[in-house]
């Protein structure tokens, strides 16, 4: 979601929010609504832009930093599951070279 995106979002939830935001957003801010919109489990995956324009329009950037350590923690698990099916994936091609037989034999 970009900034734009976000902040017509907030225009279509409530006009007067969305110019406040326009001028009042700052990048660090914004950094901490893409990150909870991003990896906030609570966040769906259909309607995510609606649903945080809305937590910043009633809750602020109090209720957005409230959801960023949770943000955060799925970020990390996600990356975890990331790395463990690359791993995985290594590992699967590798038993497939040995079944195949055209694992190196030394």
């Amino acid at each position: 979601m970009t900034r734009q995106e976000f902040i017509s979002h907030l225009a279509e939830l409530d006009n007067g929010s969305a110019e406040d935001a326009k001028n009042e957003l700052s990048n660090e801010d914004y950094y901490y609504i893409e990150l909870v919109y991003t990896h906030h489990p609570a966040i769906s995956n259909v309607n995510g832009k609606t649903q945080i324009a809305g937590i910043y329009m009633y809750g602020g950037m109090g209720a957005i930093m409230d959801m960023a350590s949770t943000a955060i923690k799925a970020r990390d698990i996600e990356c975890q599951l990331r790395e463990i099916q690359y791993q995985k994936s290594k590992l699967l091609a590798q038993l497939e070279e040995l079944k195949s037989g055209k694992a190196d034999r030394r």
